[in-house]
């Protein structure tokens, strides 16, 4: 556990998955991990089952929490041998990343629901990212492997805290909406919307997965901001206008993690970049600003905590690879994360196959150490600060509603309702200046230049505002 990180204010660490999988060379590292073919072995690169126990030990003696990703919708397409003596485990179609499991069969998915408990109880995780979740569900209507399993795992292990975070591009809210006796089957769920919307209002890239986000993209993040996701069952284009998504406005916050980037969407880039290589330095901290102080949870990728420049691309080490149809794969994924392509895009891409590519993508802790590294940090650090010194208690209390007001274009203006009070967020998205409505309450933090309701370009300001007593009965004791 590195030091950078338990000084940091953080709570939790998310790892990439860590099965084992097939690799061709004796490098170490070459992998995001989601090739994995023996799903109860911990990948070796990064040492033996003990060494596992060991890191999650001393995570806790720090107060951090680990959680794993886990990938249950496909096998990496090498060094699969369950394939070999039980076929009928997976499906007759792949997916483009390998053999799909059949989840309409009872075998399979008590082997992944072991599979889960043995990550939870064998190594102590404190809860399961589980990739992909909308793959999950097998053809049967009867049949949702995501809502068996966190049956499973809620059953099964008591006494302490377990998180399942899904992935699930069917922005479904109901599994994290509690039942009668008030049992959340799903903790959170990743924002995939609120990380396009965002990206779309700021960098005004608008194709591949970026196109729904197109049109009036400020009002989709107000949504989003307010009240979770931004389509909830509204028609979406990449879908032939079928509806997507369900209602979310009801649910806390916390149960949305929010991101600027991912694995996913640098990784997948042409050039690898992370955000802050595609806007204004001021516009970046703005949005960081907003990420780390608004109630919804925040996934902080690895480097932004330093400001990190360095790019993060897809790398492997597949066996017998073919180079050429590696090389189409990647420009086809760069299309769907960011639209056309530069004329130069066949000349750019990377092999991921090449070692230098898991190389680039590596993090230079010097730049951590440096002065502008320390900086960061020290901001970062100060702002998580703040959220769990006035965010925190608020998000323990009654959630009732969030909603976004009327404001400038370039601006934003949320308020969240808490039994115990309102939290209340302005920014401006813009260089130039905007009016806002005002905050009332404590006013904790400013970002930017702001002179009561005038933001002079890029810059945010919370408040929160105590709620009022009220529902409070007072006895009187008749005379006599």
């Amino acid at each position: 556990m590195r030091p950078l990180q338990v000084n940091l204010n953080t709570s939790t660490t998310s790892e990439l998955p860590w099965s084992n999988l097939c690799r061709s060379r004796r490098l170490p590292e070459i992998g995001w991990g989601y090739d994995g073919v023996l799903q109860f072995s911990p990948q070796r690169d990064y040492g033996s089952p003990d060494e596992l126990r060991a890191f999650i030990d001393k995570a806790h003696g720090h107060g951090i929490m680990v959680l794993l990703d886990v990938v249950y919708n496909h096998f990496g397409p090498a060094g699969n041998a369950l394939q070999e003596y039980v076929p009928t485990f997976f499906k007759k179609d792949a997916t483009p990343w390998g053999p799909a499991p059949d989840f309409n069969r009872s075998e399979v998915r008590s082997f992944f629901i072991q599979n889960a408990l043995y990550w939870l109880q064998t190594y102590r995780f404190d809860g399961l990212r589980i990739d992909a979740a909308d793959h999950l569900a097998g053809s049967d209507e009867d049949v949702d492997f995501l809502i068996e399993l966190a049956l499973e795992v809620r059953q099964t292990i008591k006494g302490r805290n377990v998180h399942l975070v899904i992935e699930d591009a069917r922005n479904a809210a109901s599994p994290m909406t509690p039942a009668a006796d008030g049992t959340v089957l799903i903790d959170a769920e990743w924002n995939d919307d609120w990380h396009h919307v965002i990206h779309v209002a700021t960098t005004n890239e608008d194709g591949g997965v970026y196109g729904d986000f197109a049109i009036r993209p400020r009002d989709k993040l107000r949504r989003s901001l307010a009240t979770g996701f931004v389509y909830q069952g509204e028609p979406r284009p990449s879908r032939d206008f079928a509806s997507s998504g369900e209602p979310s406005g009801h649910l806390p916050p916390q149960r949305f993690v929010n991101f600027l980037h991912n694995h996913d969407q640098a990784g997948n880039r042409l050039r690898g970049e992370r955000l802050r290589a595609l806007i204004p330095p001021s516009l970046f901290m703005t949005l960081e600003t907003i990420l780390l102080l608004s109630p919804q949870t925040p996934l902080i990728f690895m480097g932004d905590d330093h400001g990190s420049a360095n790019p993060f691309f897809f790398f492997s080490d597949h066996p017998d690879h073919d180079k050429e149809q590696e090389i189409k794969n990647r420009l086809k994924q760069a299309e769907i994360f960011q639209g056309n392509l530069p004329p130069d895009a066949r000349q750019v891409v990377r092999d991921p196959n090449d070692p230098r590519t898991m190389q680039l993508s590596t993090l230079n802790w010097q730049e951590a150490e440096n002065t502008d590294g320390r900086l960061a940090r020290a901001r970062m650090a100060a702002l998580l600060s703040k959220r769990r010194h006035h965010i925190w208690p608020l998000l323990c209390s009654h959630f009732e509603k969030g909603v976004f007001l009327e404001c400038s274009l370039q601006g934003l203006a949320i308020d969240w309702y808490f039994k115990t009070g309102r939290l209340q967020m302005r920014a401006n998205l813009s260089a130039d200046t905007c009016e806002l409505p005002p905050v009332k309450g404590e006013i904790f933090h400013l970002h930017g230049s702001i002179d009561d309701m005038r933001y002079k370009g890029y810059g945010a300001q919370f408040a929160v505002e105590p709620a009022l007593i009220r529902d409070c009965a007072v006895a009187i004791p008749l005379p006599g």
